[in-house]
Protein backbone atom coordinates (compact mmCIF):
# COMPACT_ATOMS: atom_id res chain seq x y z
CA UNK A 1 0.00 0.00 0.00
CA UNK A 2 1.24 3.47 -0.86
CA UNK A 3 2.62 5.24 2.25
CA UNK A 4 0.08 8.08 2.24
CA UNK A 5 -2.81 5.63 1.89
CA UNK A 6 -1.35 3.55 4.72
CA UNK A 7 -1.24 6.67 6.92
CA UNK A 8 -4.93 7.28 6.23
CA UNK A 9 -5.89 3.75 7.23
CA UNK A 10 -3.63 3.83 10.30
CA UNK A 11 -5.34 7.06 11.36
CA UNK A 12 -8.77 5.47 11.05
CA UNK A 13 -7.75 2.27 12.83
CA UNK A 14 -6.23 4.23 15.70
CA UNK A 15 -9.61 5.83 16.30
CA UNK A 16 -11.36 2.49 16.70
CA UNK A 17 -8.67 0.51 18.57
CA UNK A 18 -10.10 1.09 22.03
CA UNK A 19 -9.56 -1.28 24.93
CA UNK A 20 -12.14 -1.92 26.21
CA UNK A 21 -14.43 -1.12 23.25
CA UNK A 22 -17.58 0.97 23.83
CA UNK A 23 -19.87 -0.75 26.32
CA UNK A 24 -23.13 0.96 25.40
CA UNK A 25 -24.85 2.75 22.53
CA UNK A 26 -24.20 6.04 24.33
CA UNK A 27 -20.45 5.34 24.41
CA UNK A 28 -20.50 4.17 20.79
CA UNK A 29 -22.29 7.32 19.61
CA UNK A 30 -19.80 9.48 21.51
CA UNK A 31 -16.93 7.64 19.79
CA UNK A 32 -18.48 8.00 16.33
CA UNK A 33 -18.95 11.73 16.91
CA UNK A 34 -15.37 12.21 18.02
CA UNK A 35 -14.01 10.24 15.07
CA UNK A 36 -16.17 12.03 12.51
CA UNK A 37 -15.05 15.50 13.59
CA UNK A 38 -11.40 14.56 12.99
CA UNK A 39 -11.99 11.95 10.29
CA UNK A 40 -9.50 13.11 7.66
CA UNK A 41 -7.17 15.06 9.93
CA UNK A 42 -3.93 13.17 9.36
CA UNK A 43 -2.48 16.55 8.47
CA UNK A 44 -3.71 19.87 9.94
CA UNK A 45 -6.68 21.33 8.11
CA UNK A 46 -5.89 24.40 6.02
CA UNK A 47 -8.08 27.50 6.25
CA UNK A 48 -10.77 28.07 3.63
CA UNK A 49 -9.25 29.54 0.49
CA UNK A 50 -11.17 30.89 -2.47
CA UNK A 51 -14.49 30.05 -0.82
CA UNK A 52 -16.47 32.03 1.75
CA UNK A 53 -18.85 30.59 4.32
CA UNK A 54 -22.22 32.17 5.11
CA UNK A 55 -24.44 30.67 7.86
CA UNK A 56 -28.13 30.51 6.91
CA UNK A 57 -31.48 29.30 8.20
CA UNK A 58 -32.73 26.92 5.52
CA UNK A 59 -36.43 26.87 6.31
CA UNK A 60 -35.80 26.19 9.99
CA UNK A 61 -32.81 23.90 9.42
CA UNK A 62 -29.33 25.14 10.32
CA UNK A 63 -27.05 25.27 7.28
CA UNK A 64 -24.33 27.28 5.60
CA UNK A 65 -23.52 28.35 2.08
CA UNK A 66 -20.05 27.61 0.74
CA UNK A 67 -19.65 30.18 -2.01
CA UNK A 68 -16.65 30.14 -4.39
CA UNK A 69 -14.99 33.37 -5.46
CA UNK A 70 -15.69 34.73 -8.90
CA UNK A 71 -18.73 34.48 -11.12
CA UNK A 72 -21.19 31.86 -9.92
CA UNK A 73 -23.02 29.38 -12.07
CA UNK A 74 -26.79 29.70 -11.89
CA UNK A 75 -27.01 26.32 -10.17
CA UNK A 76 -27.11 25.15 -6.57
CA UNK A 77 -26.08 21.97 -4.78
CA UNK A 78 -27.40 20.72 -1.45
CA UNK A 79 -24.97 18.50 0.45
CA UNK A 80 -25.75 16.04 3.28
CA UNK A 81 -22.76 15.03 5.40
CA UNK A 82 -22.09 11.50 6.59
CA UNK A 83 -21.54 10.22 10.12
CA UNK A 84 -23.81 7.23 10.65
CA UNK A 85 -26.85 9.50 11.14
CA UNK A 86 -25.47 10.18 14.62
CA UNK A 87 -22.43 12.35 13.89
CA UNK A 88 -20.97 14.88 11.53
CA UNK A 89 -21.52 18.61 11.39
CA UNK A 90 -21.00 21.68 9.29
CA UNK A 91 -17.43 21.75 10.58
CA UNK A 92 -16.58 18.10 9.89
CA UNK A 93 -17.37 18.37 6.17
CA UNK A 94 -16.81 22.08 5.50
CA UNK A 95 -13.54 21.65 3.57
CA UNK A 96 -14.96 18.82 1.49
CA UNK A 97 -18.07 20.83 0.61
CA UNK A 98 -15.93 23.91 -0.07
CA UNK A 99 -13.81 21.86 -2.48
CA UNK A 100 -16.96 20.83 -4.36
CA UNK A 101 -18.11 24.46 -4.49
CA UNK A 102 -14.73 25.59 -5.81
CA UNK A 103 -14.53 22.82 -8.41
CA UNK A 104 -18.08 23.36 -9.68
CA UNK A 105 -18.20 27.16 -9.48
CA UNK A 106 -21.58 27.02 -7.75
CA UNK A 107 -22.77 27.68 -4.18
CA UNK A 108 -23.25 24.53 -2.12
CA UNK A 109 -25.59 24.36 0.87
CA UNK A 110 -23.99 22.35 3.70
CA UNK A 111 -26.89 21.04 5.84
CA UNK A 112 -26.76 20.53 9.62
CA UNK A 113 -29.66 18.09 9.91
CA UNK A 114 -30.74 16.73 13.30
CA UNK A 115 -28.80 13.71 14.54
CA UNK A 116 -29.94 10.40 15.97
CA UNK A 117 -30.42 8.82 18.44
CA UNK A 118 -31.60 11.99 20.21
CA UNK A 119 -33.61 12.79 17.07
CA UNK A 120 -34.58 9.40 15.63
CA UNK A 121 -35.68 8.62 12.09
CA UNK A 122 -37.19 10.39 10.20
CA UNK A 123 -35.92 13.66 11.77
CA UNK A 124 -32.71 13.81 9.71
CA UNK A 125 -34.56 12.93 6.51
CA UNK A 126 -37.25 15.54 7.22
CA UNK A 127 -34.56 18.21 7.69
CA UNK A 128 -32.84 17.15 4.48
CA UNK A 129 -36.08 17.48 2.51
CA UNK A 130 -36.82 20.84 4.14
CA UNK A 131 -33.37 22.20 3.22
CA UNK A 132 -33.68 20.90 -0.34
CA UNK A 133 -37.11 22.50 -0.72
CA UNK A 134 -35.77 25.79 0.68
CA UNK A 135 -32.84 25.76 -1.74
CA UNK A 136 -35.25 25.47 -4.66
CA UNK A 137 -36.20 29.13 -4.20
CA UNK A 138 -33.24 30.64 -2.34
CA UNK A 139 -29.73 31.57 -3.37
CA UNK A 140 -26.87 33.07 -1.32
CA UNK A 141 -27.92 36.54 -2.47
CA UNK A 142 -31.51 35.95 -1.33
CA UNK A 143 -34.64 34.73 -3.04
CA UNK A 144 -34.34 33.39 -6.53
CA UNK A 145 -34.71 29.99 -8.12
CA UNK A 146 -31.54 28.30 -9.41
CA UNK A 147 -31.73 27.07 -12.97
CA UNK A 148 -30.78 23.61 -11.74
CA UNK A 149 -30.42 22.05 -8.31
CA UNK A 150 -28.23 19.10 -7.41
CA UNK A 151 -28.17 16.84 -4.36
CA UNK A 152 -25.24 14.96 -2.87
CA UNK A 153 -24.19 13.12 0.26
CA UNK A 154 -21.59 10.73 1.61
CA UNK A 155 -22.00 7.55 3.65
CA UNK A 156 -25.25 7.90 5.63
CA UNK A 157 -25.64 11.34 4.07
CA UNK A 158 -25.79 9.41 0.80
CA UNK A 159 -28.49 7.26 2.38
CA UNK A 160 -30.46 10.43 3.22
CA UNK A 161 -29.96 11.82 -0.28
CA UNK A 162 -31.27 8.62 -1.89
CA UNK A 163 -34.15 8.45 0.60
CA UNK A 164 -35.02 12.08 -0.16
CA UNK A 165 -35.29 11.23 -3.86
CA UNK A 166 -37.52 8.27 -3.09
CA UNK A 167 -39.77 10.48 -0.98
CA UNK A 168 -39.98 13.10 -3.73
CA UNK A 169 -40.80 10.51 -6.41
CA UNK A 170 -43.55 9.09 -4.19
CA UNK A 171 -45.03 12.53 -3.41
CA UNK A 172 -44.54 14.07 -6.82
CA UNK A 173 -42.15 16.81 -5.59
CA UNK A 174 -39.37 18.44 -7.60
CA UNK A 175 -36.39 16.12 -7.80
CA UNK A 176 -32.80 17.29 -8.02
CA UNK A 177 -31.49 17.47 -11.56
CA UNK A 178 -28.57 15.19 -10.65
CA UNK A 179 -27.63 13.07 -7.66
CA UNK A 180 -24.15 12.34 -6.26
CA UNK A 181 -23.63 9.49 -3.78
CA UNK A 182 -20.18 9.14 -2.19
CA UNK A 183 -19.41 5.84 -0.43
CA UNK A 184 -23.15 5.51 0.22
CA UNK A 185 -24.71 3.30 2.89
CA UNK A 186 -27.89 2.06 1.20
CA UNK A 187 -28.79 -1.19 2.96
CA UNK A 188 -29.36 -1.15 6.73
CA UNK A 189 -29.78 -4.91 7.13
CA UNK A 190 -26.94 -7.41 7.19
CA UNK A 191 -26.50 -9.15 3.84
CA UNK A 192 -24.56 -12.39 3.24
CA UNK A 193 -22.95 -11.00 0.06
CA UNK A 194 -21.57 -7.90 1.80
CA UNK A 195 -18.04 -8.73 3.05
CA UNK A 196 -16.34 -6.78 5.84
CA UNK A 197 -13.18 -6.16 3.70
CA UNK A 198 -11.23 -5.19 6.83
CA UNK A 199 -12.69 -1.68 6.66
CA UNK A 200 -11.91 0.16 9.93
CA UNK A 201 -14.99 2.34 9.51
CA UNK A 202 -17.88 -0.09 8.93
CA UNK A 203 -18.65 -3.77 9.31
CA UNK A 204 -21.50 -6.25 9.54
CA UNK A 205 -21.28 -6.05 13.34
CA UNK A 206 -21.87 -2.32 13.11
CA UNK A 207 -24.79 -2.76 10.72
CA UNK A 208 -26.50 -4.94 13.31
CA UNK A 209 -26.64 -1.89 15.62
CA UNK A 210 -28.45 0.36 13.13
CA UNK A 211 -31.91 0.05 14.77
CA UNK A 212 -30.54 1.26 18.10
CA UNK A 213 -28.42 4.01 16.56
CA UNK A 214 -30.99 5.34 14.10
CA UNK A 215 -33.99 4.97 16.41
CA UNK A 216 -36.01 2.54 14.32
CA UNK A 217 -37.83 -0.71 14.94
CA UNK A 218 -36.00 -3.81 13.66
CA UNK A 219 -38.64 -4.32 10.97
CA UNK A 220 -38.00 -0.83 9.60
CA UNK A 221 -34.68 -1.88 8.09
CA UNK A 222 -36.83 -2.94 5.13
CA UNK A 223 -38.39 0.52 4.76
CA UNK A 224 -37.01 2.06 1.52
CA UNK A 225 -36.61 5.40 3.31
CA UNK A 226 -34.18 3.61 5.66
CA UNK A 227 -32.78 1.11 3.14
CA UNK A 228 -33.06 2.67 -0.35
CA UNK A 229 -31.80 -0.64 -1.74
CA UNK A 230 -35.25 -2.06 -0.91
CA UNK A 231 -37.11 0.50 -3.02
CA UNK A 232 -39.32 -0.85 -5.83
CA UNK A 233 -38.42 -0.18 -9.45
CA UNK A 234 -41.43 2.13 -9.84
CA UNK A 235 -39.76 4.59 -7.44
CA UNK A 236 -36.17 4.07 -8.55
CA UNK A 237 -37.18 4.72 -12.16
CA UNK A 238 -37.91 8.33 -11.22
CA UNK A 239 -34.33 9.03 -10.07
CA UNK A 240 -32.28 11.71 -11.82
CA UNK A 241 -28.94 10.89 -13.48
CA UNK A 242 -26.72 9.61 -10.68
CA UNK A 243 -23.00 9.38 -9.97
CA UNK A 244 -21.93 6.83 -7.36
CA UNK A 245 -18.33 6.86 -6.11
CA UNK A 246 -16.90 4.16 -3.84
CA UNK A 247 -13.63 2.55 -2.91
CA UNK A 248 -12.85 -1.03 -3.83
CA UNK A 249 -11.50 -1.46 -0.28
CA UNK A 250 -14.49 -0.20 1.69
CA UNK A 251 -17.40 -2.03 3.31
CA UNK A 252 -19.99 -0.05 1.34
CA UNK A 253 -18.51 -1.09 -2.01
CA UNK A 254 -21.27 -3.71 -2.12
CA UNK A 255 -23.90 -0.99 -1.62
CA UNK A 256 -22.48 1.09 -4.45
CA UNK A 257 -22.35 -1.82 -6.89
CA UNK A 258 -25.76 -3.20 -5.94
CA UNK A 259 -27.55 0.14 -6.05
CA UNK A 260 -25.98 0.91 -9.42
CA UNK A 261 -27.46 -2.34 -10.71
CA UNK A 262 -30.87 -1.47 -9.21
CA UNK A 263 -30.90 1.99 -10.81
CA UNK A 264 -29.67 0.71 -14.15
CA UNK A 265 -32.30 -2.02 -14.11
CA UNK A 266 -34.95 0.61 -13.47
CA UNK A 267 -33.83 2.58 -16.53
CA UNK A 268 -31.88 5.34 -14.77
CA UNK A 269 -28.70 6.84 -16.22
CA UNK A 270 -26.12 5.93 -13.57
CA UNK A 271 -22.34 6.11 -13.44
CA UNK A 272 -20.40 3.90 -11.01
CA UNK A 273 -16.88 5.11 -10.25
CA UNK A 274 -14.70 2.69 -8.26
CA UNK A 275 -11.39 3.74 -6.74
CA UNK A 276 -8.80 1.15 -5.64
CA UNK A 277 -7.33 1.11 -2.12
CA UNK A 278 -9.05 4.28 -0.89
CA UNK A 279 -10.55 4.59 2.60
CA UNK A 280 -14.26 5.25 3.06
CA UNK A 281 -15.06 8.84 1.91
CA UNK A 282 -11.44 9.50 0.95
CA UNK A 283 -12.50 12.98 -0.19
CA UNK A 284 -12.06 14.08 3.45
CA UNK A 285 -8.30 13.37 3.19
CA UNK A 286 -7.69 16.28 0.81
CA UNK A 287 -4.43 17.25 2.55
CA UNK A 288 -3.04 13.74 2.19
CA UNK A 289 -4.45 11.86 -0.81
CA UNK A 290 -4.32 13.24 -4.36
CA UNK A 291 -7.32 11.04 -5.16
CA UNK A 292 -9.43 13.29 -2.93
CA UNK A 293 -9.02 16.18 -5.37
CA UNK A 294 -9.39 13.88 -8.37
CA UNK A 295 -12.68 12.49 -7.07
CA UNK A 296 -13.95 16.01 -6.40
CA UNK A 297 -13.07 16.98 -9.96
CA UNK A 298 -15.01 13.96 -11.18
CA UNK A 299 -18.05 15.19 -9.26
CA UNK A 300 -17.63 18.62 -10.84
CA UNK A 301 -17.42 17.15 -14.35
CA UNK A 302 -20.57 15.13 -13.71
CA UNK A 303 -22.46 18.23 -12.52
CA UNK A 304 -21.17 20.34 -15.42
Amino acid sequence: MRPDIQRAFDHLRAGTALDPPPQSITELVALIREQTETYGDVEPRPPLSGVRCEPVDAGGVAAEWLIPDGDLRDCTMVYLHGGGWTAGSLNSHRLMVAAIASATGMPVLNVDYRLAPENPFPAGLDDSLTALRWAESNRPSGAGRPSRIFLGGDSCGGNLAAAACLSLVERGGRLPDRLVLVSPMLETACHPDRPDRGDPVASNDGIALVPQIYGIEPAQVDDPLVSPMKAPDRLLSGFPPTLIQASCAEFFNWDARSFTARLSGAGVRVTLSLWPEMPHVWHLFANLLPEAKAATEEIAMFLR
